[in-house]
């Protein structure tokens, strides 16, 4: 067994704040399966505990879960640009991407990314106002989705003006519950090839 230390400890348990998180670009990764995600990844991992090499007490003091899993991961953050996204298109010249406004919710967040990894989604653009990325509960909700898919905080407007540029060919669809989001609405009636929906429904492609 290999003790970790007190300050080691508290180091750990800092990131579980977001204001540590965003000042170390760290985050931590809990689970066997999600750690292996990582390990597949391009992420890079800093640090891995193992319960049996640090001690049940220890792994309890690190983990921000109400039952330790058996291994956690110090994870270095990736901060994707709108640009690198944009360069990155598929020679086939069709993507998809979705686009985010006011998610709030971690687990909401994380369940989105998850299930537009199973759509195959290209990438994913939120708006500022979205609840982190980083946050131990988004990260879980995604199972792993967020090692697969980028993802990117960005300004959602100027993502969707980008359809109005001839070249872009976008073709944008919007949905709202409420239908209320009048600057979306209008943002979208100024862009080409684009429709706003009070409700959208989504379902795979029977070729999926």
């Amino acid at each position: 067994m290999n003790p970790i230390s007190a300050n080691k400890i508290k180091e750990l348990r800092k990131l579980q704040q977001k204001k540590y998180r965003t000042e170390s670009g760290l985050f931590i990764v809990e689970g066997q399966k999600m750690v292996e995600e990582a390990q597949k990844s391009n992420f890079k991992i800093v640090e891995t505990y193992r319960i049996e090499e640090i001690g049940a007490n220890a792994m309890s003091r690190i983990s921000s879960l109400s039952t330790p899993s058996p291994i956690l991961a110090v994870v270095e953050q990736k901060n994707h640009s709108k640009e690198e996204i944009e360069l990155a298109a598929p020679a086939s010249g069709r993507a998809l991407y979705l686009g985010l406004c006011g998610v709030r919710d971690p687990g909401n967040l994380g369940t989105i990314i998850r299930i537009a990894d199973w759509f195959g989604a290209d990438a994913l653009f939120c708006s500022e106002d979205c609840v982190e990325l980083y946050n131990s509960k988004t990260i879980q909700a995604t199972m792993g989705a967020i090692f697969r898919r980028r993802i990117v905080y960005t300004s959602i407007p100027d993502v969707i003006s980008k359809s109005s540029c001839p070249k872009a060919r976008w073709c944008c669809l919007a949905t709202n519950l409420t239908a209320s989001l009048h600057k979306w609405r209008a943002c979208l009636e100024r862009t080409r090839n684009c429709s706003f929906h009070p409700t959208l429904q989504m379902r795979k492609p029977a070729n999926l």
